[in-house]
């Protein structure tokens, strides 16, 4: 039944008389269909160049074109009966004797027509019309088009000069705050691909979006004072001092407020803020406890309303400052836009949107209709692949054309039709801008288009695979069938439906208890890091090496090629995995993307070529030496630069008769550096000189791809620029290179992303990173005609939530569409495992849940790595499935003493002054979780900051603290907090003092180690200062917890034995103060450490004797 299925839907879809939508599900075969079109079209009298095929990639384009060439060869050459049975089977239909004789002649046909058949991508078409009408689009007629590395340079120099702009610093100040350089360098990124959304969008529709118009940061914080109900909390202060410790501190901080002047109130209105709002600017759980509020209503009232009122206040402020950033950001994309675009202008260069772009406006200007004339008149038949990936200007281009087509179909005779063949559950490419909701309208508006114009349509689904087995396509069923892609469920026909086939879960793998280790333990044991990340390598890899040794889960051999590992992005997950594969010796073909100059091999390369420019470097000629090329041992290198008085290694190196031949080939490279061009002197070092031999010996057959890739760069800055060795230097040095490897070619295990193996498939498929969901939300995004920075959770507003909320939203149905990609590229078998993460709605989630439905529950021991409960759905019996972890045994006996853990070894106790152990006494912090973050940093700030000129420290604060994603508000109150201290202590911090000095010693028994947070070393005495950096301080002396004396008693007791000749005075410096607190020595000595020899105390309690 699904071949009859199959057949029928196919037959349809490739019926050259309608046009027709398809939806083609995985493995579907909508190659096949498409191919079929095609030569339907061909059989039915088209000629070759009326027929428009787009694709999404070359490689899509190069595959359907072979198709179709070799199945019209194959025609050329077929006995008649077979060629009759091949053309009755394509058409349903039997083949008369005018199609048998046009399908002979259709290859030769398709030869001789100019250009052949047209099936390219959607940017060559675009391309090739801006080439046919450059004057009517605007363009110099030898325009030409940027490739990768170009446009990457364009970026650059576009970025520099809009930075440079001195007319632009007040809103670049307002970037640089708060995003770091790698994120400018994205945000770039984000302007190119919206640039059509910039061209309408203004700094005005941002105010009245987010209603900030005439406000103002200075009159918000006067309305914030000037409305403060002051005199009513002030007489809720004494009820407040009545009430519980917190009651008792909010009264204080009340009263401290309402002592300062009004310009101080409006400098430290955020020690306001937080009496009554949490950090995250909402109000406050509880702003009374129940005795007070009982007793007086009217201040319970009176609180609620001020927090509802600064609540509303903040949302206020909040949305000035995204106003502020949004339009900052808006100033720098518009100029950044400008001088890309008198860039590219210059060099009459055009980056790839621009084709799709310029294309779209040359076929909407009404002055060039007959542009469009033109191409209709060339065009009967127009059919477009992978269409959920493409984008709405992608669509447009499309949607101009078949408007064209139906216009006046009433008077034109001619068959014209459309052919779109797509699956919105396979649109994975939203950072490029495909959109499935545009994709759905572009059905229903084509559709319109063809019955408004009296043309036939069908709409056709594709459901039958001919590429996965049952279990496999069950699976995706269940997975999806809560989860759904679409409004219809998910059900796909298998069309292999006897072909056995296998899913498993396996158990996530968890976090290994960690066991401390002793302190001062001697370092005779390496202890390497055992994550759950490399565990799972590990696994696979064992379980791959079995699989490969004829303990597969298929009834057939399994090869290395057979198998294909799914991530969903290139994290150091993947180089850990290949890591183990490789350890194992398990072909393995590396990943699918590399970064050219990051290649070892290519870095030998420069390094030579570096060599040869200043053949006096030391270093970069020991690197050479080291290199495949040279191959020197690290004994050689080290005859070569020892002992050689004041003489370069490379005049060593010449006059050494041991290593003359190694130096006679460097010379010869130099005598020909000058006169010969970056091109030919690499391929003098790759060809004759065997280089490509040795750098594929050392490192491998993926080599190749980057040795060859780095050959075509040398040809590309030749055609480009002077070909100078210097010039290609510094040339390639400011590029970042990506190679795409074809891993379809070879017989390796294949590590790709789920985006890359679009299009593949795989016998068995493994899928290991599926826990880790998409969670990042980018910067900006565009509401209507406004654009709008998201800021950090604590300063959103209402619309930045909803619109975050609409993002994540998004996210997680391509997330979805995703993981239905990576499950239909398997064939027979499919495994799914991971490592435990703190997230829901994860691949793994949704895959354990639908195989709970239909599967069967599995206990699994794959020790050492992981036991626990997994899933099996298969029809494969359970003796062809053996467990991963059978090894054999070993062909002998272990000795016995390896059986024998060694005798553990005693180490003396630690002691750390600043863990002590205990409660915080003063509290939770009243920021939270932050609270710790902010102590770590004001810490910092003080050690880094004295060395700075005192005329630059906030702007580095500010800097510092920005790289830490810390919010401005926050930020500014810590530098505040700093300046003061500086301000009100400045000897502290003087040439003599010391930042963060760690300290390590003997106190008896115990071994101490800490850190000194300022040390003062006079002629006449030490002081050792200890900062506290919280909110709350002790009144006097008496009220200093005992643990921060202790703390300060055993840093004396140290450095007492260091200077027994100098009195060590310890203090402790409140920084919210600031004040420093001298400890008197009658204070200190009632914790001064028990240095007992015997005993080994750390130290002792207070004694009531002393």
């Amino acid at each position: 039944m699904p071949h009859q299925i199959a057949a029928t839907s196919q037959r349809l879809a490739a019926h050259p008389n309608h046009s027709a939508w398809v939806a083609a599900s995985a493995g579907s075969g909508k190659t096949k269909v498409l191919t079929d079109r095609v030569l339907n079209l061909l059989l039915e009298g088209c000629p070759p160049e009326r027929i428009l095929c787009l694709t999404f990639t070359k490689a899509a384009a190069a595959e359907m074109a072979n198709r179709v060439r070799m199945r019209l060869g194959e025609w050329a050459i077929l006995p008649e009966n077979d060629l009759r049975q091949t053309i009755e089977d394509l058409q349903g239909a039997p083949a008369s004797s005018e199609k048998l004789e046009r399908a002979r002649t259709l290859f030769c046909l398709t030869l001789d027509t100019p250009d052949g058949l047209k099936i390219q991508t959607i940017h060559s078409f675009c391309q090739s019309l801006l080439k046919r009408f450059p004057l009517e689009a605007g363009l110099t007629p030898f325009f030409e088009v940027a490739d990768d590395t170009e446009q990457h340079g364009l970026i650059k120099k576009a970025s520099q000069i809009v930075l440079e702009n001195p007319t632009l610093q007040v809103p670049l100040q307002e970037l640089i705050l708060r995003f770091s350089e790698s994120t400018l360098e994205e945000l770039n990124s984000f302007i190119l691909q919206s640039r059509t959304s910039f061209e309408t969008c203004v700094s005005q529709e941002i105010d009245e979006t987010l209603q900030t118009i005439n406000i103002t940061k200075e009159g918000l914080l006067k309305s914030l004072i000037t409305n403060i109900p002051e005199e009513e909390l002030k007489k809720g202060i004494p009820l407040l001092e009545q009430g519980s410790p917190t009651d008792q501190e909010r009264g204080k901080k009340l009263s401290l407020y309402f002592s300062l002047s009004e310009n101080e109130k409006i400098q430290n209105y955020e020690s306001y803020l937080i009496i009554f709002l949490t950090l995250q600017g909402e109000k406050r759980a509880r702003l009374l406890t129940q005795k007070i509020a009982l007793a007086s209503p009217s201040l319970k009232d009176l609180l609620e309303d001020e927090a509802l009122r600064l609540e509303n206040w903040m949302e206020r402020f909040n949305a000035l400052e995204i106003s502020i950033v949004s339009k900052a950001f808006l100033h720098y994309s518009l100029a950044f836009l400008e001088a890309y675009e008198n860039l590219k202008k210059a060099q009459s260069l055009l980056d790839y949107d621009d084709l799709i772009l310029k294309t779209v406006s040359l076929l909407k200007n009404p002055g060039c209709h007959w542009v469009l004339y033109k191409l209709d008149g060339g065009l009967d038949h127009i059919l477009v692949d992978e269409a959920q990936d493409t984008n709405p200007a992608q669509w447009q281009v499309i949607r101009a054309i078949a408007e064209e087509f139906y216009a006046n179909a009433a008077a034109d005779q001619r068959n014209r039709t459309l052919f779109i063949v797509g699956d919105g559950k396979q649109s994975i490419y939203s950072f490029q801008g495909a959109d499935p909701v545009v994709f759905t309208q572009m059905q229903h508006d084509l559709r319109t288009f063809a019955k408004n114009s009296g043309k036939k349509w069908e709409d056709i689904d594709l459901t039958v695979s001919f590429r996965s087995t049952p279990e496999v396509l069950a699976t995706v069923d269940a997975v999806f069938s809560s989860s759904p892609l679409s409004s219809m469920p998910l059900q796909h026909l298998p069309f292999r439906k006897e072909a056995p086939g296998h899913v498993e879960i396996w158990p996530l793998l968890k976090e290994e208890e960690k066991n401390p280790l002793e302190p001062w333990q001697p370092p005779l044991v390496q202890h390497s890091p055992d994550s759950p990340q490399k565990r799972l390598a590990q696994l696979m890899a064992k379980t791959i090496q079995r699989w490969l040794s004829g303990f597969g889960p298929l009834s057939t051999p399994i090869n290395p090629g057979d198998i294909l590992i799914l991530v969903r992005r290139r994290t150091a997950f993947v180089d850990t995995l290949i890591r183990a594969l490789k350890d194992l010796n398990v072909p393995v073909a590396g990943i699918d993307r590399l970064w050219l100059l990051e290649g070892i091999a290519v870095q030998d390369l420069l390094k030579i070529a570096e060599f040869l420019l200043l053949p006096e470097d030391d270093l970069t000629l020991a690197t050479v030496l080291k290199g495949p090329l040279f191959g020197l041992s690290e004994e050689d290198l080290f005859t070569l630069a020892h002992n050689r008085d004041n003489i370069s290694l490379w005049q060593r190196l010449q006059r050494n008769k041991e290593f003359e031949t190694v130096s006679s080939l460097l010379n010869d490279l130099l005598s020909r550096v000058d006169f010969l061009t970056p091109f030919a002197l690499f391929s003098t070092i790759l060809g004759p000189l065997e280089g490509r031999k040795k750098w594929h010996s050392r490192l491998g057959s993926e080599v190749l791809d980057s040795l060859d890739e780095f050959l075509n760069l040398c040809l590309v800055f030749q055609d480009k620029k002077t070909p100078s060795l210097q010039g290609f230097l510094h040339w390639v040095s400011q590029e970042i290179i990506e190679l795409k490897r074809d891993l379809d070619q070879s017989n390796q295990v294949r590590v790709m992303t789920v985006h890359g193996s679009k299009g593949l498939q795989a016998p068995i498929v493994f899928l290991p990173d599926t826990t880790q969901p998409p969670h990042d939300v980018p910067p900006f995004e565009f509401h209507k005609q406004a654009l709008l920075w998201l800021p950090p959770i604590v300063k959103d507003i209402p619309l930045t939530k909803m619109l975050k909320q609409g993002l994540r939203q998004k996210q997680q149905e391509e997330y979805l569409r995703l993981l239905y990609v990576a499950l239909t590229r398997a064939e027979d078998a499919l495994y799914i495992c991971g490592w435990e993460a703190n997230h829901q709605e994860t691949w793994y989630d949704l895959v354990q849940q639908g195989l709970q439905k239909i599967g069967e529950e599995i206990e699994f021991d794959f020790s050492p790595h992981v036991k626990g409960i997994g899933w099996r759905l298969s029809s494969i019996k359970e003796r062809d499935v053996p467990s991963p972890k059978a090894e054999r045994s070993p062909p002998f006996l272990l000795p016995q003493w390896l059986k024998i853990l060694p005798p553990l070894e005693t180490a003396p106790k630690l002691l750390r002054p600043s863990e002590n152990g205990e409660e915080e006494p003063f509290g939770p912090s009243p920021f939270g979780e932050f609270g710790t973050q902010r102590g770590v940093l004001i810490h910092k700030l003080l050690e880094i900051l004295p060395n700075i000129k005192e005329e630059t420290r906030e702007k580095a604060a500010r800097n510092f603290l920005e790289k830490e994603r810390i919010p401005e508000d926050m930020a500014m109150g810590m530098i505040e907090s700093v300046r003061r201290v500086f301000q009100a202590y400045p000897d502290l911090f003087s040439t003599p003092s010391q930042g963060e000095v760690p300290i390590m010693g003997k106190l008896g028994e115990s071994l101490l180690s800490g850190q000194i947070d300022r040390l003062i070393i006079n002629e006449d005495h030490i002081l050792i200062v200890d900062y506290k950096t919280h909110i709350n301080f002790p009144e006097k002396l008496d009220d200093i917890p005992k643990t921060y004396i202790k703390q300060m008693a055993i840093y004396q007791t140290a450095l007492g034995q260091i200077y027994p000749q100098l009195p060590v005075s310890c203090g402790i410096l409140w920084t919210q103060v600031p004040r420093l607190d001298i400890l008197p020595n009658s204070l200190m000595k009632k914790f001064t450490p028990s240095i007992d020899e015997n005993e080994g105390t750390a130290y002792t309690t207070e004694s009531e004797a002393r």
